[in-house]
């Protein structure tokens, strides 16, 4: 079992921290919005790079600095690492009891199919300071063999999704065949893929790399882990 990470096992929300630059730094809230949840769609948007592996934390620290002051005619201003990061972790919204935003229903059901003796996989664009937080915060890590191994991020630098190659990697690592793995993901490009138009961008998706996969909602969940446990079985909520 393959699952994302993002709004597939805990819950996020890129507004947040949008937001919140907007209102620090005087920013249109749209242009914030377009930098931090859209940033997937730009290639030189400095968070994209930090997802991929190819700025380090100075790195990304500096360039969202600099949209800052372009988009704020501010020349000067106070912007460090520890700024970055508390702002790029506010996608979370923690309360008293718990530090991530795990989605409990999605959390139970890892928790029966490793029961059950499934291997538990994820496969997450993500970057090192999300990672960080992975690792302390979300129960989700307690249900992986070896995080460090079992955890495949876009920031480590080799394929990302929706590449074929980077479900086939994950496949590969566990010795197995794409038709034997399930794939989730709360984004249909990551899983179907697309039948681009002339002149579009071909994306390849789970589907295309030859693995059981579903398009998950988070907004019901319940519905969507129904869907996906037949893949398993028709016991598959039940414990064992």
């Amino acid at each position: 079992a393959i699952g994302d990470w993002g709004n597939a096992i805990s819950s996020y929300d890129y507004r947040r921290p949008a937001k919140l630059i907007a209102d620090r730094y005087g920013i249109d809230f749209q242009s914030a919005c377009q930098f931090f949840v859209e940033r997937h769609k730009d290639s030189s948007n400095p968070i994209f790079k930090f997802e991929r592996g190819e700025f380090d934390l100075t790195q990304v620290t500096s360039g969202v600095r600099q949209w800052i002051q372009k988009e704020s005619g501010q020349v000067c201003i106070t912007f460090e690492e520890a700024d970055f990061e508390a702002l790029f972790n506010s996608i979370w919204q923690p309360n008293r009891f718990i530090k991530m935003d795990d989605i409990p229903e999605v959390i139970a059901w890892l928790m029966i199919l490793r029961q059950k003796g499934y291997l538990l996989r994820v496969l997450s664009t993500t970057n090192e300071t999300h990672y960080a937080q992975f690792r302390k915060y979300s129960a989700a890590a307690l249900f992986l063999d070896d995080v460090e191994k079992d955890f495949y991020g876009s920031h480590q630098g080799e394929h990302v999704k929706p590449e074929v190659g980077s479900y086939i990697q994950v496949v590969e690592d566990a010795r197995l065949r794409p038709d034997q793995c399930f794939f989730w993901d709360d984004r249909g490009d990551n899983v179907y893929g697309n039948r681009p138009r002339e002149g579009e961008k071909v994306i390849d998706g789970a589907v295309t790399a030859g693995l059981l996969a579903h398009q998950f909602d988070y907004t019901a969940p319940l519905q969507s882990l129904a869907k996906m446990s037949l893949a398993f079985g028709s016991n598959c909520l039940v414990r064992a």
